[in-house]
């Protein structure tokens, strides 16, 4: 992969794939923390952030209303 390749790359696997940073490591070979440094500086960053950050609040939810719900019958 070139130098630059990457970053193309990265940015559609999160974007696009909705991969994590770490899925974007394992398959690009480059570092969590430059990973992040670089999605930092992209539009739509921040408001892809709190949108998972919504997701997996609204999936814990679930998830634990279903544990509830199992321990109770």
């Amino acid at each position: 992969m070139k130098k630059t390749d990457w970053k193309q790359e990265a940015a559609s696997l999160f974007f696009r794939q909705g991969k994590s940073l770490v899925e974007i490591a394992d398959l690009t070979g480059v570092s969590r923390k430059t990973l992040s440094f670089y999605l930092q500086t992209l539009p739509g960053y921040t408001e892809e952030r709190e949108r998972r950050k919504q997701e997996n609040r609204r999936k814990r939810k679930e998830y634990q209303r279903e544990i509830s719900e199992a321990m109770s019958e």
